[in-house]
C-alpha cells in the first residue's frame, strides 16, 4: 500500500537513492537522486477507494488531500454496520477484540458471506475496554462500554472507525446504565440517591446533565430508553412505561403512563428470555415505537453442545404509542420506504431510498444462531430481514463462528 500513497504539493519528505548503474553517473554532489513528490492519478485512487469497504475508505480521510476527497465522496450518508464484539477465555487472560462488519442490505450473497476474519478489525485496544461489557451504541456512531457493577463506574465511549476515546466517571452507579435512542447521544445513569440524565447535541466530548427527581421503585428495572423530541419513554422490566418530559421547566420528574404492558410472555416463548433481548424501543418520524420478537423453540442437533432445543427468532410485531388515547396500537406497515434497524440497546429507523439495496417496510435485526441457554453457548451471531408485509423472514446470514455469547449490534459508523 506504501508504494502506491498519493502524495501531494504539501508534502514535504523527498526520497533519494544512490545510482548504481555502470557508468556510476549520479546527480547532485553526493551522486542522490532527487525524486519529485509524484501525486497518483485521482481516477486510481477512486478506483482503490471503490474496492474497499466503507469503512476502510473512510480510515484513509486521513492520509492526503485527494485519498480524503475519494473517501468522503463515498460517504454521503451513513450506512449501517454491525459491531461484533468477541472474546476468548482462558486461564491466563480474558482476550477480546471488535470488528466492523459490512452487509449486503439486499442478502443477494450467500450464508456465510463474511466470515469473521474478512471483516474490518475496529480500532480499540483490550486495555481499553478490560473489565467491561458492551451495552450497545449512541447515534453517533459510538460503542459503549459500562462499568456498572461497582460504585467506581465508568462508561467507555469508542469511535471504531478512527480510535476515538472518551471516558466518563460514574461514581456512585446504582448498578444501572440505559443508553437512550434518538437523533442525538443520551444515557440514563441511575445513582443510589438520583436518576441523572446524561446527553449531548453534536459530536463533541462535552456533556450536559439533568437532574430528575424519581422514585427509587420507579427506575430499579429499566432497560430501555428513546428521546422523542425531548421526552424520554422508558420501559420498565415490569412492563410499565415512564417518561420523563424535559420541555418543561425544571424541576424534571418521572412519571408513569397509564399504557397497557406489552411484556406479556408469549405461549412460543421460551421461560426465562429477558425482555432487554427481545423487545426493542426507538423513534420513527416523531412517533415512539416497540418492536417485539416472536420466538419459538425448534429442536435441531447442535454441533457445539449436547442440547436439542433451541429459541429461534420467527418473527415480529410493531407497536405506536398513541399517547391520546394512552394505549400502544398494532402497526400492520411501517409506510412510506421506512426500515427499522434494531438491536439490544442500539435500534433505529433509516430511509431504504437512502441506501442502496435497502429494503423498505422491512425489519433488520440481529440474533443468536442455535443459543442454548443451559450452556450460554451459541452457534455464532446473525442477522437477518423479516418482512412486514410478507410477514416472514426473507433470510439470516451467520456472521461469526460459534461461541460463548458474543455480542452484535446495529450502529452507523461516523468518521467526526
Amino acid at each position: 500500500m506504501d508504494m502506491m500513497r498519493p502524495t501531494t504539493k504539501d508534502d514535504d519528505a523527498a526520497t533519494s537513492s544512490t545510482s548504481t548503474d555502470a557508468d556510476g553517473a549520479g546527480s547532485g554532489k553526493d551522486g542522490d537522486v532527487a525524486g519529485e513528490p509524484v501525486e497518483l492519478p485521482l481516477h486510481l485512487v477512486e478506483e482503490i477507494v471503490g474496492r474497499m469497504s466503507l469503512v476502510e475508505s473512510a480510515r484513509l480521510a486521513t492520509v492526503c488531500k485527494s485519498w480524503a476527497a475519494a473517501a468522503s465522496a463515498r460517504l454521503p450518508r451513513r450506512v449501517p454496520h454491525l459491531f461484533v464484539f468477541l472474546y476468548n477465555v482462558s486461564r491466563e487472560s480474558l482476550r477480546v477484540k471488535g470488528l466492523v462488519v459490512s452487509v449486503q442490505p439486499d442478502g443477494a450473497v450467500g450464508r456465510a458471506w463474511m466470515p469473521p476474519s474478512a471483516a474490518t478489525p475496529a480500532c480499540m485496544r483490550s486495555a481499553d475496554t478490560k473489565e467491561l461489557q458492551c451495552i450497545g451504541a449512541t447515534p453517533s456512531g459510538r460503542i459503549a462500554f459500562g462499568d456498572y457493577w461497582s460504585r467506581n463506574g465508568r462508561l467507555v465511549l469508542l469511535n471504531p472507525v478512527t480510535g476515538a476515546l472518551q471516558s466518563i466517571s460514574l461514581t456512585g452507579l446504582r448498578n444501572q446504565l440505559v443508553l437512550v435512542a434518538g437523533r442525538s447521544d443520551a444515557f440514563l445513569a441511575i445513582y443510589y440517591d438520583k436518576l441523572v440524565i446524561w446527553w449531548r447535541a453534536g459530536g463533541g466530548d462535552e456533556w450536559s446533565q439533568w437532574m430528575v427527581q424519581e422514585s427509587r421503585r420507579q427506575t430499579s428495572l429499566i432497560f430501555a430508553a428513546v428521546n422523542c423530541d425531548g421526552c424520554f419513554y422508558i420501559l420498565h422490566l415490569q412492563g410499565y412505561l415512564l417518561m420523563i418530559n424535559t420541555t418543561k421547566p425544571p424541576p424534571f420528574r418521572v412519571e408513569r403512563l397509564p399504557v397497557p404492558s406489552l411484556l406479556e410472555q408469549n405461549p412460543s416463548d421460551p421461560p426465562g428470555f429477558p425482555p432487554s433481548e427481545k423487545v426493542h424501543l426507538l423513534q420513527s418520524d416523531g412517533e415512539v415505537l416497540v418492536v417485539r420478537q416472536l420466538l419459538a423453540v425448534k429442536e435441531v442437533p447442535a454441533v457445539f453442545c449436547d442440547h436439542r432445543e433451541f429459541p429461534s427468532i420467527v418473527g415480529f410485531e410493531v407497536f405506536r404509542l398513541d399517547m391520546k388515547d394512552q394505549c400502544w396500537t398494532k402497526v400492520k406497515t411501517l409506510g412510506g420506504d421506512r426500515a427499522l434497524f434494531v438491536s439490544p440497546e442500539s435500534s433505529f429507523m433509516l430511509r431504504a431510498s437512502e441506501m442502496a439495496g435497502c429494503l423498505g417496510n422491512c425489519i433488520y435485526f440481529v440474533g443468536r444462531e442455535q443459543y442454548c441457554f443451559k450452556c450460554r453457548i451459541d452457534g455464532g451471531m446473525s442477522w437477518g430481514v423479516y418482512s412486514m408485509e410478507n410477514q416472514k423472514i426473507l433470510f439470516e446470514h451467520v456472521v461469526t463462528d460459534p461461541g460463548r455469547c458474543m455480542t452484535s449490534l446495529w450502529f452507523l459508523p461516523s468518521v467526526v
